[in-house]
């Protein structure tokens, strides 16, 4: 006996077409929206170090600032201006003496400074390189 072979089957190719169509446009989809997804976490982590940087910057400006309203406060007291002011001769109470030490380098001319022209340094600047 001799067994029929089984018939091919037919496809219906509109079928096919239209599977592998919709498999193409899921296909896409995920990978449209898992490409948005790796960019969102990117752009997380980026976001979160930055906030760490700014949390830190944020407490070194909050310690300079209570370092400054300290100094602020101290330079406020009437003793501390009374200090400055005895340190800078300015100020002296009844009965006592200011005494103003000079040294020697007061003494000592102060050079002058000659100004020059633009002309006269391109001048010098040309005098210079070819006096060699």
């Amino acid at each position: 006996m001799i067994t029929k072979r089984p018939k091919k089957k037919s496809y219906d190719w509109d079928v096919v077409i239209s599977i592998g169509l919709i498999v193409f446009v899921n296909v896409a989809i995920i990978l449209f929206l898992a490409v948005g997804n790796v960019r969102l976490f990117i752009k997380k982590h980026d976001m979160s170090a930055q906030l760490v940087d700014l949390t830190q910057e944020v407490q070194k400006l909050a310690q300079k600032n209570e370092e400054l309203d300290k100094i602020f406060y101290e330079s406020t007291q009437e003793e501390y201006t009374e200090e400055v002011m005895r340190e800078e001769g300015q100020y002296k109470k009844p009965g006592e003496e200011v005494v103003v030490i000079v040294g020697d380098d007061q003494n000592q001319p102060v050079p002058v400074i000659e100004k020059k022209g633009f002309w006269q340094r391109v001048s010098d600047f040309f005098s210079s390189i070819f006096s060699r």
